[in-house]
């Protein structure tokens, strides 16, 4: 799935829960089943639309669906048979389907807005540590556990900045306020 410039792999078993608006482009080499839900916040007396943009905060959402209870949704005779029964039992469980889609999705985002926050005050700790003393990004790397890829692409997301750019702004801060409150110069 392409969205934006984000190429996103999905395997099977898994779903890709993209919120209502957010433009995307399937590709494949193989093909590859789809069930779409045009959910249009006009159109939407359950507020669904709204419920996926809370639960998907404007990105898309990987999930694995091998853990739902129903593992076969839709058989290909429901899909082929469109007698009234099977029409209703389509619908019945795709109703399920979406359903079970954005409980998984709402659990998966409130553990990652979970982890996000404990990786935040974590950094901050960090960060303020090393604005002590002259720390590289390598040693920082090594105290958060994380590669330095990894660490800088978390730090641009959540302080919009790199991580030595962030560790001067705190330097720099104490600095200030070390001068404001002592009788020091500035070149002392």
């Amino acid at each position: 799935v392409q969205i934006d410039d984000d190429k996103i792999s999905i395997s099977a078993g898994q779903v890709l829960v993209i919120p209502p608006g957010i433009k995307h482009g399937l590709y494949t080499e193989k093909g590859y089943y789809q069930i779409g839900f045009d959910v249009k916040d006009i159109e939407d007396p359950y507020h669904l639309a709204e419920k996926l943009h809370e639960i998907c905060q404007d990105k898309a959402i990987r999930l694995q669906i091998s853990h739902f209870p129903e593992p076969e949704y839709l058989t290909v005779q429901m899909l082929t048979d469109i007698s009234p029964i099977n029409r209703l039992k389509v619908i019945s469980r795709i109703n399920n389907l979406l359903i079970d889609i954005m409980e998984s999705a709402e659990k998966k985002a409130n553990t990652e807005s979970a982890s996000m926050a404990d990786f935040r005050q974590r950094f901050i700790e960090v960060a303020e540590n090393c604005s002590n003393r002259q720390k590289s990004l390598e040693e920082i790397c090594d105290i958060m556990n994380f590669s330095k890829t990894h660490l800088e692409r978390l730090v641009k997301q959540e302080f919009q900045c790199s991580v030595m750019e962030y560790v001067n702004r705190l330097r720099f801060a104490k600095l200030c306020s070390q001068l404001i409150i002592s009788d020091k110069t500035l070149t002392e």
